[in-house]
C-alpha cells in the first residue's frame, strides 16, 4: 500500500509541474475511490504531527474532554462533504461519468498541497514571520491550494472556466465552515485533565 500511495503522489506531483497526462494514471476504479481515502491518514497524521510541533495541539478535539467522540464527525467534514457534494453535483452538472477521477485525484492532492504549504504555515506560526507579512504569506498559502484545486477540476472535467470555479469555491466554503464548527466544539469543551487537576483537593503538607 505504500508504493501503491507514493505512486499517486507521484503523479500529481507530476501534475502540479505542469504534466497534465500524469493524472491518466490514477486509479479511477471503485477500489482506486477507497484507497485514495489512504490521503486521509497522511494528512491527519502530518497534521497532528505539526500540531504537537508547533505546541497546537491543546487546539484538537482530541486533547479536550469528550473530543473523541466528536472524531468521527470530523473526519466525516474533513474527508466526505467535498467528495460528497462532488457526487450530488455531477448528474446535473453532467460530470457523472467523470466523478471517480476527480475524487481519488482530488484526495491524494489533498497530500501534495498540505506539503506544499507546510513550511510558510511553519513560518507563521512559528513567529518566523511576523507582522503585515502574516497577511500576504496566508493569501499565497490558501491561495496555492485554490489554484491548485482549480487546475485539477477543470482539466478532469473539461467543462469551462464557470463550472470549475463554481466546484473551487465551494470546496473553500465547505472547507472554512467545516473548520468553524470543528474549532466551535473544541473550544466548547474544557482541555483534557483540566477539570480533574481543578476538582483534585490540595494534599496536606508534612
Amino acid at each position: 500500500m505504500i508504493g501503491y500511495s507514493l505512486f499517486h503522489l507521484e503523479c500529481l506531483w507530476a501534475f502540479v509541474r505542469g504534466n497534465k497526462d500524469a493524472l491518466y494514471a490514477v486509479d479511477a476504479t471503485p477500489r482506486g475511490l477507497i484507497r485514495s481515502f489512504t490521503a486521509m491518514v497522511i494528512v491527519e497524521a502530518v497534521s497532528l504531527g505539526y500540531a504537537a510541533l508547533f505546541s497546537t495541539l491543546g487546539n484538537s478535539l482530541i486533547m479536550r474532554e469528550g473530543g473523541l467522540v466528536y472524531l468521527p464527525l470530523q473526519l466525516f467534514l474533513d474527508w466526505a462533504t467535498v467528495p460528497l457534494a462532488f457526487y450530488l453535483l455531477s448528474g446535473p452538472l453532467g460530470f457523472r461519468d467523470k466523478v471517480l477521477p476527480l475524487i481519488v485525484s482530488y484526495n491524494w492532492m489533498s497530500v501534495i498541497v498540505l506539503m506544499l504549504i507546510l513550511l510558510p504555515s511553519a513560518m507563521v506560526t512559528g513567529g518566523v514571520i511576523a507582522g503585515g507579512f502574516v497577511f500576504f504569506i496566508m493569501i499565497g498559502v490558501y491561495g496555492t491550494a485554490l489554484w491548485l484545486t482549480y487546475r485539477l477540476v477543470d482539466f478532469i472535467l473539461d467543462q469551462g472556466m464557470s463550472i470549475a470555479l463554481g466546484l473551487t469555491v465551494l470546496t473553500m466554503v465547505l472547507g472554512i465552515a467545516s473548520a468553524g464548527l470543528l474549532n466551535n466544539i473544541a473550544q466548547s469543551l474544557p482541555v483534557a485533565g483540566e477539570q480533574g487537576a481543578i476538582s483534585q483537593p490540595a494534599q496536606p503538607r508534612s
